[in-house]
Order: structure tokens, then sequence, then C-alpha cells
């Protein structure tokens, strides 16, 4: 697969996940590993968007009406339907939709790798 098309898969779940957090309440901060967090408290998509695909790997954490915090881990350069690296098991729910979209992308993608 070219790196266009794995970015572009990379893209397209990264994308979901955030429009799920939003659809579901949260709001989302973004640590891509620098010195400081890139965004706090965001509820902006395209603040959110501009800010992301910036570094190999970012975390976002989905943060509730209440304060609480729950980590999503991104890795770029894989496969692209692997983005999702790390996830905190209390978004099982929240996600369940963005990893049938990941197995359906593998399964149209993934014989094109094999």
């Amino acid at each position: 697969m070219r790196s266009a098309e794995r970015q572009r898969i990379e893209r397209r779940i990264v994308k979901a996940v955030v429009r799920a957090a939003l659809g579901a309440g949260y709001s989302i901060d973004l640590y891509n590993g620098g010195d400081g967090w890139e965004l706090l408290r965001e509820t902006n998509r395209v603040k959110i968007f501009r800010e992301l695909f910036a570094t190999p790997c970012e975390t976002i954490y989905l943060r509730g009406p209440s304060g609480t915090r729950h980590g999503i881990a991104f890795v770029y350069g894989n496969d692209g339907w692997d983005v999702i690296a790390d996830f905190s098991p209390s978004l099982d729910e929240l996600l369940a939709p963005i990893f049938r979209l990941c197995n359906k992308l593998e399964d149209q993608y993934g014989s094109i790798m094999r």
C-alpha cells in the first residue's frame, strides 16, 4: 500500500474518533510529545483537526463534564487501520463502531499487504 493511501486511512479513523467523542459530549486535550499540551478542553473540530497528525504518535484525552479524562493513543505509519494503538477501557462503547470501521478497512486493504 502506498503511503498516501495509508495516511488517508489513518485520517479517516482518527477523524471518526474525534467526531464520535465530540458527539458524545467530550472535549479534547491533545498531547503529541512536545513540551506542553497542543489543545486543552477543545470542542472545535476544525481546531482539533488542524493540530492532529503533527508527530509520529499522539495521545488525545477525552474530557467528560466532570473533568475525568480517558486516553486514546495514535501511532502513525504502520498499516493505517491499526492507528489506534491504545485506549482507556472505559471507551469501549464509544469506540466500538470505530473498531468495526478498522476491521472493515483491514479486510479491504489487508490483502494488498499480504
